[in-house]
């Protein structure tokens, strides 16, 4: 495996581990509970299957990013970069449509799915249609562009504070110690 070289004899700022990695639920540390030469990590079986299930969602997200991105390519052959900002400005209609105009969650999305629908057409016909016949490079060049051009709107219009998005549900989910 990779071992970083220290860059000097004094200070070591990667050190190898030595001996097995144990992950089991907390125990107490006695000298018999300690396995010799290895490295105990105390995670309590609600904490792992928590950060699991946290994790399948976070990667639901980039995966739903993923595959619209992959597809797009597959059938315009054109990598619009901008996608994953479009997902971003289609969360601040649905959110804006939720607070201001007092819209249900589901609702919401399904407006901000039909808004975001339009806007990519006219992304398409206005920005990536004329580069179909030119080379792959102009389309890059357009699809940054188009990041920087969304990013700085969103700026413009809901601020560069943190939003809150609220929940579809406000109850909560308890399934074998796990909040859902």
């Amino acid at each position: 495996g990779f071992t970083p070289q220290p860059t000097s004899s004094s200070f070591r700022l990667f050190e190898p581990l030595r001996g097995p990695v144990v992950l089991r639920p907390a125990l107490p540390r006695t000298s018999s509970t300690m396995p010799k030469g290895g490295l105990t990590l105390d995670i309590s079986s609600g904490i792992l299957f928590q950060t699991i299930i946290n994790g399948i969602m976070l990667g639901s997200i980039y995966a739903m990013v993923a595959l619209g991105l992959a597809l797009i390519y597959g059938i315009l052959e054109i990598p619009n970069f901008a996608h994953g900002t479009l997902y971003m400005l289609g969360a601040y209609i649905a959110y804006q449509l939720i607070i201001s105009l007092g819209f249900p969650y589901w609702a919401a999305l399904f407006c901000s799915a039909a808004v975001l629908f339009l806007i990519g057409m006219l992304i398409e016909r206005i920005a990536f249609r004329p580069l179909y016949t030119q080379p792959m490079i102009n389309s890059f060049i357009v699809a940054v562009g188009l990041i920087l051009i969304l990013e700085n709107g969103v700026q413009a219009v809901w601020g560069p504070a943190f939003k809150r998005f609220p929940g579809a549900s406000s109850s909560v989910f308890h399934l074998l110690n796990i909040t859902i």
